[in-house]
């Protein structure tokens, strides 16, 4: 990457959090603290299904302006942890977003920053450029 960048492409099972970093030497090292997983509350039911309509809606709207990554009917798991995280991730949002996401101290707060954040996206889709403009 250049510049004393350093690119990481990664697929985990849980979230840590860089607590302290290491020498570089003889590569980039941190110390990590792990993020307790996020559990579900009967009380997010209602949060859960406002988040999916609102990113199903969103995917729906992008398909207007440019070739969608993925269907606005894909298919979702049944556990609603799995399906919150499932919903962060099909909401197409920016690097930046998703680390906000990652950083959720809760269920409640992840479904709630997805949606927010997926409407703000939606907001500012009419000024980019459409993948095919006419």
């Amino acid at each position: 990457m250049g510049g004393g960048r350093v690119g990481l492409i990664a697929r985990g099972q849980e979230r840590i959090e860089v607590a302290r970093w290491l020498p570089d030497d003889p590569y980039p090292r941190a110390e990590i603290t792990r993020l307790p997983d996020l559990t579900w509350a009967d009380g997010d039911a209602p949060r859960l299904a406002e988040t999916e309509r609102t990113v199903r809606r969103a995917l729906t709207v992008m398909s207007e302006y440019r070739s969608p990554a993925l269907p606005a009917d894909i298919e979702l798991a049944d556990d609603p942890v799995t399906r919150s995280w499932q919903l962060a991730w099909i909401a197409q949002l920016g690097a930046l977003d998703q680390l906000t996401l990652l950083r959720s101290s809760s269920l409640g707060e992840l479904l709630e920053t997805t949606a927010r954040l997926t409407s703000e996206a939606l907001e500012l889709l009419p000024l980019q450029s459409p993948d095919n403009p006419d």
